[in-house]
């Protein structure tokens, strides 16, 4: 069984007396009883009063409760008679007959949370007096006191001790505390800020007035804390009275109430909210605020100061000094260096039912663990103890430990303490997972920067440095999403010691940085040739085509034209990525020629041939099962792009009567041509094109993983300078969502803008080149290169060639291939009929050296395309003694 005994003795803390002399007032004796002196307990005074102080007593209970059976008992150890001999007995004060009973227990229970309630009433021992019989040591009016409050002490615990303050409390203990109080430190022994429960709260100053029933009131105790404890029961008491007067008193408030604050009222900063990230302190977060809020109820706080007669009747609520509050203190165990200071704007004197309200904002500083801990807020009265005040008088406490001896005290503060749960979570963490340490990663790689967040919903500041972040701070983006992962442009800043650092955009303070350096270094590349693979011809006249299929084969497509009416479309095809080729298959027509070509690969892998052969254009299929399989005349338009969409829809891409046009065929095996051209760009935007093919000669037609059809464009309009791009999200319907402006070349001079190429690259950047023209102050030509990412927002142009004349350059692809981390982008062009290949590895700002491809004159580009780290280019080679189609495939090693 467990079993515990709560010892009530009683105590009165009068803050300060202003009491007139009687030797027949039991009230204010002129004689008290001093520190050494024994008496019999019956006769110890509840307020005496010296001309230097103030002492009072009050009773004491033995209460006894068994948890095991959730019974009480409460005994009074004061049975003795009150008369008018006595001074009036502390004792007598809540135990004498016929009060035995004025304080009770009615009911112990447990709550949810498994706390202690104990039910408890209390009234006054005296009835109110009768005004019209004479006044006596029980006929009164005088002795209503205030704040009525019981304190806990636990005698099975330690106290908590603040280190910042140098406070000791208990907190926890007594749940539902009203406050914490040092004025019994001299009494019990023990320094620490005791909690204690106001019994009875009134908007009349909390006045329990003489002839006040039972009121409950409810002490919620945690078992955790032992089951043991004393509790004292304290008091205010204001009242001025000789024994002629005792009828009608005068009641100083709030002078004679506790000079500190009744009541302390702290709010967390997760206030009503489950304490979570965002509304209350994080383990990892060392800079955000959080609130405390502090409604401190103090009677004398602002109240007026007498200046003359003091008590003077005609006012009662004067007091004769200042008892302001005059600090208010928070201090969190480990949370922050120092004591935080809490300041108000509340410029009201105070009430019963309105406190001052103070705020403390501070971060979790020294970044303590998750855990709930016991905050301590201190509020200070400016009454200093000890001090003098009105008429010499001195605050002082009075206390009888055994119920006999008195004895004597002097406040050490007068202060009023209160505790709160200052909940820290796991807050929001970031974790960097890569680059981590020991990469080396070149110079314009494209590096994936990942991550891992907790608890967050907000960007990402990424930074990278090489001294460990102490002066050497660089930004990497500002703010990104929070999806785990951002792709690095690594820059041009070699070192051996970079470490990258991500942090919350939202709590700056949160941040991982990598394990350990990496290298950021600076990276050559050469192109290396890897052979030229010739098709024998006797008239070349069209240019060649070449694509990758699906399956890694090689297709290189173009068209043998001989003298007379007979045309072949010939293709040679490679099993190994152009490494060696099988000799051509080749399809006959008849008719006249053209000058473009391109190829396309449909759903099951077959590639198809598109000539454009002046009245009419010509799709060869060139099936897998039977090479040379079918030939499909289309109409009669200046064209040669051709794709297939992703449901097996085959387009095709053209222009007649100057507008791009296209049409769409539902089965590869049957002729394309319906009659049913659409138009897509309407006339009026570009009139008067006086090369209609230049509108069309667009060598790429790209399809993106989201199967969205792009391609870019020009005029030919010699005022005309614009490369513009248009795509359609629904390749079945063909819908075209989008006209995108690439590059306006009038605003830096050039007077024509054409042949642009398309190239979508595996990281879903896009590349594009094209030729600039210009004709002043003379003619040249020049290559430009823009890039782009999935936004469609386009760099400025950089130079990749230039070179003077008119008509110098044509047949412009550009492509991108990858060598170890680093993109490079690839442009192939012809310059007065020799073939050429430049590269940049640093996002096209630099160019290198073009390197010759074709070894001949009269050598007509075709297209370029990438397979694996390979890049494969085919062009026609025409001289008159050498016809042939070359192919050659190269790739890229790092120096």
């Amino acid at each position: 069984m467990r079993y515990f005994s709560h010892l009530l003795i009683a105590l009165l803390v009068l803050i300060f007396a202003g009491c007139s002399s009687s030797a027949t007032n039991p009230v204010t004796s002129v004689n008290p009883v001093n520190g050494n002196q024994a008496n019999a307990i019956d006769t110890l005074p509840v307020i005496a009063f010296d001309g230097s102080g103030a002492i009072g007593l009050m009773g004491a209970y033995g209460v006894s409760i068994n948890l095991d059976e959730m019974t009480f008992d409460i005994t009074p150890l004061r049975t003795s008679a009150l008369g008018e001999s006595y001074i009036v007995s502390g004792k007598a004060f809540f135990t004498m007959t016929p009060c035995s009973d004025c304080l009770q227990i009615d009911n112990i229970s447990m709550d949810l949370d498994g706390n202690i309630v104990l039910g408890l009433t209390v009234k006054h021992p005296f009835p109110k007096g009768d005004t019209l019989k004479p006044p006596t040591a029980v006929n009164r009016l005088d002795l209503d006191v205030f704040d009525l409050a019981v304190v806990m002490l636990p005698v099975e615990v330690t106290a908590d001790i603040y280190s910042l303050t140098g406070a000791q409390t208990y907190p926890g203990v007594l749940i539902n505390a009203d406050g914490y109080t040092t004025e019994l430190a001299n009494v019990v022994d023990d320094a620490s800020a005791l909690p204690y429960k106001i019994c009875f709260e009134d908007a009349n100053n909390n006045r329990f007035e003489m002839g006040t029933d039972y009121q409950p009131f409810d002490m919620v105790i945690n078992p955790g804390a032992g089951l043991n404890f004393e509790l004292w029961l304290t008091m205010g008491y204001g009242a001025s009275a000789k024994k002629p007067q005792r009828l009608n008193p005068s009641y100083y408030i709030p002078e004679f109430n506790r000079k500190s604050a009744w009541k302390v009222v702290v709010t967390p900063p997760e206030g009503e909210d489950p304490p979570a990230a965002g509304n209350t302190w994080t383990s990892a977060d060392t800079t955000t605020d959080f609130t405390v809020t502090i409604d401190i109820y103090d009677w004398n706080h602002g109240a007026t100061i007498a200046v003359g007669e003091y008590p003077d009747p005609a006012n009662p609520d004067y007091i004769s000094a200042s008892s302001d509050i005059s600090a208010v203190t928070v201090e969190v165990p480990g949370m922050t260096s120092a004591i935080v200071s809490a300041s108000t704007v509340d410029t009201t004197q105070n009430g019963w039912d309105d406190p001052l309200t103070y705020t403390a904002s501070f971060p979790n500083e020294n970044a303590i663990a998750e855990g709930v801990y016991q905050g301590l807020v201190k509020v200070t009265d400016s009454r200093i103890p000890g001090v003098s005040a009105y008429g010499g008088e001195t605050d002082t406490l009075v206390h009888a430990p055994d119920g006999i001896i008195l004895e004597w005290y002097n406040m050490n503060e007068f202060a009023t303490y209160q505790t709160f749960p200052a909940t820290v979570v796991v807050g929001s963490t970031i974790e960097l997972t890569s680059p981590n340490g020991g990469e080396n990663i070149g110079v314009y790689c494209i590096h994936d920067i990942t991550w891992n967040t907790i608890l967050y919903t907000g960007d990402i500041k990424l930074e990278y440095s090489k001294d460990g972040f102490v002066s050497d701070i660089n930004e990497i983006i500002a703010a990104t999403e929070d999806d785990g992962i951002y792709s690095w442009v690594i820059p041009d800043d070699p070192s051996t010691t970079v470490r990258v650092r991500a942090s919350l955009v939202d709590i700056p303070t949160v941040y991982d940085d990598s394990d350990a350096d990496f290298a950021i270094i600076q990276n050559t590349f050469s192109v290396v040739l890897d052979g030229n693979y010739s098709f024998d011809s006797s008239r070349p006249d069209i240019s060649p085509s070449i694509i990758t299929k699906p399956n890694g084969d090689v297709i290189c497509s173009y068209c043998r034209c001989y003298y007379g009416t007979s045309y072949t479309s010939d293709y040679g095809y490679s099993p190994n990525s152009g490494a060696s080729w099988i000799e051509p298959y080749y399809v006959t027509w008849g008719g006249s020629a053209g000058n473009m070509s391109t190829m396309a690969i449909d759903a099951v892998g077959d590639a198809y041939h598109k000539i454009h052969r002046g009245g009419s254009s010509l799709i060869v299929r060139f099936s897998s099962a039977s090479p040379n399989s079918g030939v499909y005349l289309t109409a009669a338009t200046h064209g040669m792009a051709l794709i297939f969409t992703h449901d097996g829809l085959a387009v095709e891409f053209g222009d007649f009567g100057n507008t791009i046009r296209y049409k769409k065929g539902t089965d590869p095996n049957s002729p394309f041509y319906n009659g049913d051209w659409t138009a897509w760009i309407s006339a009026p935007q570009y009139t008067a094109v006086p090369s209609p093919s230049r509108l069309s000669q667009t060598l790429n037609i790209i399809k993106d993983p989201t199967n969205a059809i792009y391609m870019v464009y020009y005029s030919s309009n010699a005022s005309d300078t614009w490369i513009r791009m248009a795509y359609n999200s629904d390749g079945e319907a063909l819908t075209w969502d989008y006209n995108n402006d690439v590059y306006d070349g009038s605003a830096d001079g050039y007077d024509c803008a054409r042949d642009p190429s398309l190239w979508l690259d595996s990281d879903s950047d896009w590349h594009s080149a094209f030729i600039l023209h210009t004709n002043s102050p003379s003619s040249t030509e020049s290559i430009a290169y823009v890039r782009s990412d999935d936004a469609l927002a386009w760099s400025t142009p950089v130079t990749v060639y230039e070179v003077s004349g008119a008509d110098v350059l044509d047949w412009v692809t550009v492509t991108a291939v990858t060598c170890g981390c680093n993109e490079i982008a690839v442009i192939t062009y012809q310059e007065n009929d020799i073939v050429y290949l430049t590269y940049s590895w640093n996002l096209g700002q630099t160019w290198q050296t073009p390197t010759q491809l074709s070894t001949g004159a009269d050598c007509k580009a075709g297209t370029c395309v990438t397979d694996d780290d390979y890049v494969l280019t085919c062009w026609e080679h025409d001289e008159v003694t050498d016809k042939r189609i070359e192919v050659i495939r190269a790739h890229f090693e790092q120096d």
